[in-house]
């Protein structure tokens, strides 16, 4: 009886303990749940701010690329119009063509880029050069064998006394214990932020000078051709074409005023290019401009 009155008044006088514990292990429990949700909603705040800030870059390099193909496509056309000798004052041309001129300048580069990669790819792997090719690639490969096996004998000798020179170089150079490294590091940080600028500059230059330029030089390449085939062959249609190269304009009672290369035109003005030269006149009223299609056109 003694023993069991002592055991109660044991678990009597502990008993405030055990909830004790039972109340620290919930509220731990409590924090820990609190702590992991936390973490996931900073997570998920950081994924969403990865976002945000993917979507901002997106707009923001669409918001560059958009006038630098604005003014890819206006010196395409005005590339067009230098070829003839035509001033382009006359002929302003609408956003939207200028945008389909850069998409062209553009295509026309890829295209001359793919005919150069498939003629690399015919002089590599055509016959007789893809003996010469193979046999290239196999020393190549030897050699890098080699190379890595001598590397691994060696190595193994030498890697420990390179280690501690090593060592104790960097311990030497490190900034706490060098302080002309310190300001090595520290021009360098403040040299960083002027390359980074610089760097900026260069790629604005790029899409504001060269790619417009390049636009406008491709242009002139491409219109030389059509005239100087023009002025060789007058006005012809390809082989398999339905379409003459000229254009005509025929006055209202029928009358032919121009016949040959159509450069630009607007609803106030017009602008040919025959063999005789470029013309530049104000749109005749009630005039039409048809494709040039007849029996006696020439084929090429």
């Amino acid at each position: 009886m003694v023993g069991k009155r002592t055991s109660r008044k044991s678990a009597t006088k502990y008993s405030w303990l055990f909830s004790l514990r039972s109340s620290l292990a919930n509220n731990i429990l409590r924090l820990n749940r609190r702590a992991i949700f936390l973490r996931e909603s900073v997570k998920s705040s950081i994924q969403n701010t990865s976002g945000i800030n993917r979507i901002g870059s997106l707009i923001a390099m669409l918001g560059v690329i958009a006038p630098a193909a604005y003014l890819m496509g206006v010196n395409y056309y005005q590339g067009q119009l230098s070829v003839y000798g035509i001033n382009a004052d006359l002929f302003a041309i609408p956003a939207q063509d200028a945008y389909i001129n850069a998409y062209y300048a553009v295509a026309f580069y890829l295209m001359a880029l793919t005919t150069l990669i498939m003629e690399l790819f015919k002089f590599l792997f055509y016959l007789p050069n893809l003996y010469v090719t193979a046999l290239v690639l196999f020393v190549l490969v030897i050699l890098i064998y080699s190379l890595i096996k001598l590397s691994k004998k060696t190595l193994k000798f030498k890697i420990k006394k390179w280690f501690v020179k090593l060592r104790k170089l960097l311990s030497l150079l490190h900034w706490s214990n060098n302080d002309f490294t310190k300001a090595i590091g520290v021009a360098g940080l403040a040299s960083y932020g002027l390359l980074s600028v610089l760097y900026i500059l260069m790629l604005l230059s790029i899409f504001w000078l060269v790619l417009p330029m390049a636009a406008y030089y491709k242009s002139i390449e491409l219109t030389e051709e059509k005239r100087t085939k023009f002025l060789q062959h007058g006005c012809y249609i390809k082989e398999g074409d339905f379409w003459s190269n000229c254009k005509v304009l025929r006055s209202d009672s029928g009358a032919i005023i121009y016949e040959g290369l159509l450069v630009a035109h607007t609803e106030k003005y017009v602008a040919f290019f025959t063999k005789k030269g470029a013309f530049v006149t104000p749109y005749p009223k009630g005039a039409v401009i048809i494709s040039s299609f007849s029996e006696s056109t020439n084929k090429i």
